[in-house]
């Protein structure tokens, strides 16, 4: 019996590693990290960005598959929360630009004046939307 549990462990851990390594070199094929990095100007730092990332990928693998408790409190909810959030706003950011979705989307919709406006409500609801989703839900 205990075998099949070990089977089982395994298989959810390669899983898990599979999809965070995808989802790694996803992310770096879209040059999120170089970007950052050479916008902050800390272009030396960028393997540790990069290996904090590939770890952080794999804790919240283990944590979410093994549904293991992570005693944060409100406070660390909160900032995980937040980071998450950020994490995700940069993600979505950089897919955007690479994909160059802002301008054909004005363009198909013919908007001249008022892009800006269009780009804050759109972050506006996504951060409305996430502080609903986490502290409502």
């Amino acid at each position: 019996m205990w075998i099949k549990y070990l089977i089982l462990c395994i298989f959810g851990f390669s899983a898990g590693v599979i999809i965070a390594g995808a989802f790694i070199a996803f992310i770096s094929t879209i040059g999120i990290f170089p970007r950052f990095a050479a916008q902050t100007h800390t272009i030396k730092h960028l393997k540790l960005y990069e290996n904090c990332i590939l770890l952080g990928s794999t804790l919240g693998n283990l944590v979410s598959i093994y549904s293991l408790p992570v005693p944060f409190g409100k406070i660390g909810l909160a900032l995980l929360g937040f980071f998450s959030g950020v994490f995700i706003g940069s993600l979505v950011s950089a897919l955007a630009e690479v994909a160059n979705t802002i301008p054909v989307f004005a363009r198909r919709s013919s908007i001249r004046k008022g892009l800006p406006y269009v780009l804050i409500s759109v972050a506006l609801g996504k951060g409305i939307g996430s502080f609903v989703q986490y502290f409502i839900m």
